[in-house]
């Protein structure tokens, strides 16, 4: 015969046995049930950011002219992105809008021709966005068109100065030259030199262009231009009547197109072609020893962002190399750079 303890503790033990069964979730339709966190699909939202840099200020350009305004695509590990499409959108001052959709041609580069209409001046803005829903990135610039002063001499004038004179031939009174000369000083010199005044300057800053180009053969576009302190559409005007003329030629190198005199021979590939700004960071190496990034970029007054993707370059083709001095990252001309591009 069972004990009264025995059988209390058996049925003790049977009951919670039968109540922690109880817990366990019960098949439903086969499958076992299975505690998981569900966690939104967000994939969709996530897009791949580009950034795009306008490469140079555009302004005075004169209604009229064409010049190409030039960017670069990087994405946020400063690569050049040559596979996104870029859409550019120039509205004019009185609101109208024309869009162009374009792949940059080589490393990140990308160039849009910009043909403002004359009689139309003002402040244009060019706005620049990736074209494809996977990509996002924006950059803006204005850009000052101006218009083109010509001074012209009414056709009447003309014809009262030429009837002046007629007068006086045809009664004889010019016939001695003292007084003949006397006469085109009084009448016609002022006309004349209104006339010529326009062109004089024109032919001087023409050779002004053409003096610079013979002196610096090879050199580019922007430099020219910061160099003369000309406006961009005085100085592809003349530039294009100099190539047209016969006494300049051009060729496109790398991102840059750069002018020779006619009579020159194009040099042999450059080999390692450097921008203007990655020669300035070499030049202020070379004055500073071994300055620090945050160094290069206060004294050149560019963003640490466009500091650190030149000096990667510049790494990267052997002209800098880098050290750590304890805490501090501090860049070093190698031989190349002091022997090549210096």
């Amino acid at each position: 015969m069972m004990r009264p303890k025995a059988f209390i503790l058996i049925c003790s033990v049977a009951l919670l046995l039968a109540f922690s069964l109880s817990l366990v979730p019960q098949e439903s339709d086969g499958a076992s049930y299975v505690s998981r966190r569900v966690v939104p699909d967000i994939s969709t939202d996530i897009k791949n950011h580009l950034n795009i840099f306008f490469l140079d200020d555009y302004n005075d350009v004169e209604a009229g002219s064409t010049i190409y305004v030039e960017a670069r695509v990087i994405d946020d590990y400063f690569k050049p992105v040559d596979s996104v499409a870029i859409l550019f959108t120039i509205q004019d001052p009185n609101g109208h809008e024309e869009s162009y959709s374009m792949y940059p041609y080589l490393d990140g580069y990308i160039k849009l021709e910009f043909s403002p209409p004359e009689g139309v001046v003002g402040f244009y803005t060019i706005n620049a966005t990736a074209d494809n829903p996977d990509w996002d990135g924006w950059n803006s610039i204005e850009v000052k068109v101006i218009g083109v002063t010509v001074n012209e001499t009414p056709v009447l004038l003309y014809f009262q100065i030429g009837a002046v004179i007629a007068a006086f031939v045809s009664l004889g009174i010019a016939s001695t030259e003292a007084f003949g000369y006397s006469l085109f000083n009084i009448f016609a010199f002022p006309l004349y030199s209104r006339i010529k005044k326009e062109e004089v300057l024109d032919h001087f800053v023409r050779g002004q262009i053409y003096g610079f180009i013979v002196s610096n053969p090879g050199e580019h576009y922007n430099s020219i231009r910061e160099k003369l302190k000309v406006t961009n559409g005085t100085l592809s005007h003349h530039l294009r009547m100099l190539e047209i003329q016969g006494f300049i030629k051009s060729r496109k190198e790398s991102i840059y197109r750069r002018f020779y005199p006619i009579e020159m021979k194009f040099p042999r590939d450059r080999g390692v072609k450097l921008s203007d700004l990655q020669i300035t960071i070499l030049g202020l190496m070379k004055g500073k020893s071994a300055p620090t990034q945050k160094e290069i970029l206060h004294t050149l007054g560019i963003s640490q962002q466009v500091a650190s993707y030149n000096l990667r370059i510049l790494t990267r083709k052997g002209f800098v190399q880098m050290r750590k001095d304890g805490r501090k990252r501090k860049y070093y001309l190698t031989d190349a750079s002091v022997s090549g591009a210096l």
